[in-house]
Parts: structure tokens; sequence; C-alpha cells
């Protein structure tokens, strides 16, 4: 047999083919008919961190953020940050397969493959201030087309927030991260504090996770416990794992074929 094609075959029966079936906690989207699908992919996606030895909450995050940003979640193997299409409020993350997004779709997307490896996590608000320097940028490019913030009042702002994040527990390990920005969040007090790669200031708002699941103390108890990252931390995990996916990116390109169909079904279904 061809090697490549052994190749193929070994990775895609060891990794790609079994499904685990992990359930999305979403009684809108389990009532759709490309609700398999949806899991499908994010077993899939599982799959891959397996194969790639990632347990890691920072080390999800990247390898999501460097898919995301690269297509391999998408349809035509394309996504950019836009505002100008729908938000899919009540299934945020499934706009990720159609190709373009906000932060509410990165980050809904993010939270359930959280919770499917089995980790403590919710989709949080915040509102930023201060954007200014940038001290280190990953070698992932994001394609930013046009961001719109709808214009509301102020006092809604302070209390819903202008972007979403996401708060995540794994064996003590606790984490304030921000995939849309390839971030993450150092807080200090009163729920306030501050991005480790860039000087922006931030106070995090912890009811919109907590209006839907009703479990503001546990946040809030998460939310103190947060450990705290260095830049050189984070840009040590950044280059370990962008190396390890730019060394494995013929396995990435086969996880795209694998999940293929099932993106394709979700745009169709989306459209209709």
């Amino acid at each position: 047999m061809n090697t490549l094609l052994l190749k193929d075959k070994l990775f895609k029966m060891k990794y790609l083919d079994e499904i685990e079936h992990h359930e999305i906690e979403n009684l809108y989207i389990s009532k759709q008919n490309f609700y398999k699908n949806y899991v499908h992919i994010i077993d899939k996606f599982i799959k891959l961190l397996k194969a790639l030895n990632i347990n890691n909450p920072i080390e999800v995050k990247i390898i999501y953020e460097y898919l995301l940003f690269n297509g391999y979640l998408s349809q035509n193997k394309n996504f950019e940050l836009t505002s100008n299409n729908k938000y899919y409020t009540s299934m945020p993350g499934i706009k990720i397969m159609q190709g373009n997004g906000v932060c509410l779709n990165v980050s809904d997307l993010l939270n359930s493959i959280y919770k499917a490896l089995g980790y403590n996590s919710y989709m949080l608000t915040c509102n930023i201030k201060n954007n200014s320097k940038i001290f280190y940028k990953p070698n992932i490019k994001r394609v930013i087309t046009e961001i719109n913030i709808p214009k509301v009042s102020r006092n809604l702002i302070n209390e819903i927030g202008t972007h979403a994040i996401n708060l995540v527990n794994n064996n003590n390990n606790t984490y304030l991260v921000d995939a849309t920005n390839l971030d993450v969040i150092n807080l200090n007090k009163k729920l306030k504090g501050n991005y480790v790669n860039r000087d922006i200031e931030i106070k995090v708002l912890p009811t919109f996770s907590a209006a839907l699941e009703n479990k503001i103390e546990e946040i809030i108890n998460l939310l103190n416990k947060c450990n705290k990252v260095s830049l050189e931390e984070l840009k040590s995990l950044y280059e370990k794992i962008i190396k390890l996916c730019e060394n494995y990116k013929y396995e990435l390109n086969l996880f795209h074929q694998c999940i293929e169909n099932d993106i394709e079904t979700v745009c169709k279904s989306l459209k209709k």
C-alpha cells in the first residue's frame, strides 16, 4: 500500500473514525436535524486533541484558535471575524461552520469543546478598556472584515458587556481565556484584570452565564481561583502548539476532510 494512503488509514482508524457521542448542553440545538453533525465535529476535534496529546486548557484554546482562523472548522476552509451576518444567538457556535462570526460564536464553540472534554466551562462577558500596545503576536493570522458593536445605552453595556470570553477549570487549573483575541486574562480583585499579551484593562461580568445556568456562586468562586499566566509562559505555549500544528499539517488536513460533510450539512440546514 502507498505510504501516504497507509498513514491516512491508520490515522483515521486510530483517531478520527471512532465517535464518542458527547452531548451538547443546548436544548435548542439538540432538536435540530444537524445536531448529530455538530456533535460529530466536536467529537472529531477531541479525537484530534488526543492524537496530538493536547490536554491543558490553554493548549486546547491555542490549537482551537489555529484551526479556527485557518479555516479547518469552516465551510470552504475559510473563516473571518465579521458582524455582517446573523449571530444565531440560541446556538452561537454553529455559526463558525459558515465561515464567519464574532466573539460570541467563537466563545460558544470553545465552550462546547471544553465541556465535551469534561472541563467545567462557562461563557462570560466583559467590558474592555484602554486598547493599546500588543506585546507578542502569535503566528496565527486573523481575518477581520468588520466588527460593529450595536449602539446601546452605557447602563446596558455595563450590565451585559460587549465581549464574550471563557472561564475554564480542569484539575484545579482555572483560566480566563479569550480565543477571539488570542489571549489569556489575569484577574486581580473585584473581577478586574488585564490581558497577558496586551495592555488592556477588563471587567468581567459573570451574569451572562449565571443567568443561563444559575451557577453564579460557582462562577465567582472559580474566578477568584484563576491561575495567573506570565507573558513568557503564554509565548512559550503558543510557539509550542503552533510548531506542533505546522509539523502535523497533513493530519490537520485529514481532520478537515473527515468533518467536511458534517460542515456542509450544518450550513445547508442553516440556509433553510
